[in-house]
């Protein structure tokens, strides 16, 4: 599970850094109230945190088995670009 949150994390972060991305329309972005700091962070001293049991790890994991060929093609594209400029 962590495995696919990560992949999907990284890939979104592709597809958002990518100049030649494509949106697909996969309906309206959901609407967020951004905080200064996470709730799970209000008793630290960090404006961060390692654990959160408000992340929507299930709808993440939903829209990854429901994307996953998807994601697969882009991470495969992703892999073979990358692969082809890197210099050793």
């Amino acid at each position: 599970m962590f495995i696919k949150l990560m992949m999907f994390a990284s890939l979104m972060a592709g597809v958002f850094c990518s100049p030649n991305s494509k949106r697909l329309p996969y309906g309206a972005p959901p609407k967020i109230e951004y905080t200064e700091i996470p709730h799970c962070a209000k008793n630290t001293t960090k404006a961060w945190c390692l654990e959160d049991s408000e992340y929507p790890q299930h709808e993440v994991q939903q829209a990854l088995d429901q994307h996953y060929q998807a994601v697969l093609a882009f991470y495969k594209e992703k892999l073979a670009s990358t692969e082809n400029s890197v210099n050793e």
